[in-house]
């Protein structure tokens, strides 16, 4: 899409308990919940809750992201 329109901004939402957020502002994975000696067995009640979202796939490394927000689901 950006090949054909520059001015396209591709934002990624991210909900509670993914470290995704973190990886495209800071380029650190992990989201300060998972601190060592911070990190709680269930730290969200969230949904989306246990489907890899602190992992980073080949798609998504070469993916090209302007910007990043947290949300809730």
């Amino acid at each position: 899409m950006k090949e054909k329109n520059k001015n396209i901004k591709i934002i990624l939402a991210d909900p509670e308990g993914s470290g995704l957020f973190n990886k495209v502002k800071y380029g650190v994975l992990f989201t300060k919940q998972e601190k060592e000696g911070y990190r709680l067995r269930n730290p969200f009640d969230t949904v989306v809750e246990g489907v890899g979202l602190n992992r980073a796939t080949a798609n998504f490394d070469n993916a090209t992201l302007d910007d990043a927000f947290k949300i809730t689901d």
